[in-house]
């Protein structure tokens, strides 16, 4: 009874349980790689549609059929696979518009591998358009995958087209990837003493810094000595990041301060802040004398920033108790009233100034319960207030927009004297009696920093999103002003009039959830203040005059 199985029982026992296996796994198997073939055919169909729909409002100019184009080239980027990334190569390669080829590069960026990064780079090489390299350092920017990230930090820091390698630059500063120290510090070389190309020396320095590796201390430090302001100022802008020999790095921040440059100044002012530098704060205290008032600002701003509180705009008040470091003045010196202007509530402290007013046909819409209140109206109430508020040494310049750009001195600021005021006052009359048009903000914007080269903050007032000139995507306005303000480090203070009674259907809805957002992102940007305005401020505002700064 106990006898071994005879071997044919045996075969027939592990042919059974080998079916078994059979059954278990590779059925299965065979449905999984069904249902990816499905999931690949469903998001080629979905790939196409959106392509599609892109084709099919291509040859339509308004601008309700342009926002359909832009959606479907973003809702690409979103879906992520090889079949969508096809179509928008071939968007940014192909597309008559600026962007859509802006959309399509900052689309590609997330998921970018290194042939596409490659093919954007040749596009780059091959048009030369500003616009575009400033959309590339965007794609670089959001890379993420090792390849591409290995590939930016070695092979692309050698490529001689300087738009692709600005791009590949100032990734750097963002990525931080010490494995690009070397190629950093070559095309610092190469460049540093190139007038023409001396924005990738510049760039290549800010990268070094933000790295903030300990054996490029000495390099900066040689660096901040240095002729050239521009180079200068990527060390005060990066050095105070050093971890390593701080009493070089303060030493090196001290004389950074006294610079001959106010931007230089400016930056050393911020970093120094940001760093908690309080072995600083007699350095500091002297800047609050600066004949700049926005050195004077920033000073006062770093000062607050690493103390936790403000003893005022009096040198001597912060040099007393930072030699004691106890107890607080009793009576705080305030700005001096003829270095204050505020609008819409935003105070500024600044005698450079520049308004850009949206006159737009949406600004004549009624705004409030009053009949006669408008949105112009407002506008060129607060508008009036600041104006009037202005200090005799204060420079200034307004820049009105719609269908066209129109600047009250095309020639650039002027001192803010009484006749002065008075002009301007009377062409503002003149420009705000009728709002029509579209909204031309990046010609606006354009305008702003290349006729007045001594303004250091501007304010800007709107109420959508732009909609004619190009570009029109925020991207491609958010990328113009990086690359304007790249020296100039000018403070856009934003005010977006979102119109949120109008918001009934769901495009204003959209609209009003897309304005706030750029007007948010550009303020960053700039390091201004954004202010979403709902409703009519008082008839009788105070917000936009000149005073005390509280």
């Amino acid at each position: 009874m106990n006898a071994e199985r005879p071997i044919p029982h045996l075969i027939a026992s592990l042919a059974c349980a080998l079916l078994i296996v059979v059954a278990v796994f590779l059925v299965p198997a065979g449905a999984s790689e069904a249902d990816d073939a499905a999931d690949r055919a469903k998001a080629r169909t979905e790939a196409d549609a959106l392509q599609a729909r892109y084709a099919s409002n291509v040859r339509f100019t308004d601008f309700a059929s342009f926002s359909k184009r832009m959606d479907a080239v973003r809702a690409l980027g979103k879906l992520e696979t090889p079949r969508a990334r096809q179509h928008l190569l071939r968007i940014a390669r192909a597309a008559k518009g600026i962007d859509d080829r802006i959309v399509a590069f900052t689309a590609l960026g997330p998921k970018l591998d290194v042939t596409e990064a490659r093919a954007l780079a040749d596009m780059v090489s091959r048009r030369r358009d500003p616009l575009l390299t400033q959309a590339l350092t965007q794609a670089y920017i959001l890379a993420a995958g090792d390849e591409v990230l290995t590939w930016l930090a070695t092979t692309a820091l050698t490529i001689k087209e300087p738009a692709v390698l600005q791009a590949v630059i100032d990734a750097q500063s963002i990525h931080g990837d010490v494995r690009a120290r070397p190629g950093l510090r070559a095309v610092f070389e190469a460049h540093k003493d190139r007038e023409r190309t001396v924005i990738l020396a510049h760039g290549a320095l800010r990268a070094i810094g933000t790295i903030a590796h300990a054996d490029d201390l000495s390099f900066l430090i040689r660096v901040a000595a240095l002729g050239d302001w521009r180079l200068r100022l990527a060390c005060a802008e990066t050095i105070a990041r050093q971890k390593t020999m701080e009493t070089l790095v303060r030493a090196t921040v001290v004389k950074l301060l006294h610079d001959d440059h106010p931007v230089v100044t400016e930056a050393a002012a911020e970093s120094a802040g940001r760093a908690s530098m309080v072995e600083l704060t007699d350095n500091l205290a002297d800047r609050l004398k600066d004949e700049h008032v926005r050195t004077r600002a920033v000073a006062h701003e770093a000062l607050v920033e690493m103390h936790g509180h403000d003893l005022g705009w009096d040198p001597d008040d912060w040099k007393r108790w930072w030699k004691v470091r106890e107890g607080l003045p009793e009576d705080i010196q305030r700005a001096p009233s003829s270095s204050v202007t505020s609008y819409y509530g935003v105070t500024a402290h600044s005698d450079r100034l520049l308004f850009i007013i949206d006159l737009s046909g949406s600004m004549a819409f009624p705004w409030g319960a009053e009949v006669d209140k408008t949105r112009i109206g407002v506008a060129k109430r607060q508008l009036t207030q600041a104006i009037e508020g202005l200090h005799e040494k204060t420079l200034f310049n307004v820049i009105v927009f719609s269908d066209d750009v129109k600047s009250w001195r095309k020639s650039g600021e002027v001192l803010a004297s009484t006749a002065a005021k008075a002009s301007a006052l009377k062409w503002v009359d003149k420009m705000f009696e009728k709002p029509q048009g579209g909204t031309f903000m990046h010609a606006a914007l354009e305008t702003a920093f290349s006729q007045n080269p001594k303004v250091d903050t501007i304010f800007l007032l709107t109420d959508g999103l732009a909609t004619d000139g190009e570009p029109i995507v925020p991207e491609a306005i958010l990328a113009s002003v990086n690359r304007w303000n790249r020296f100039r480090r000018v403070v856009l203070h934003t005010f977006a009039l979102t119109l949120e009674d109008l918001q009934s259907d769901g495009l204003h809805k959209d609209n009003l959830v897309e304005i706030k957002r750029f007007m948010k992102r550009l303020a960053t940007l700039t390091g201004g203040e954004c202010r979403v305005i709902t409703k009519p401020p008082p008839s009788k505002s105070s917000g936009a005059q000149g005073g005390d700064a509280k």
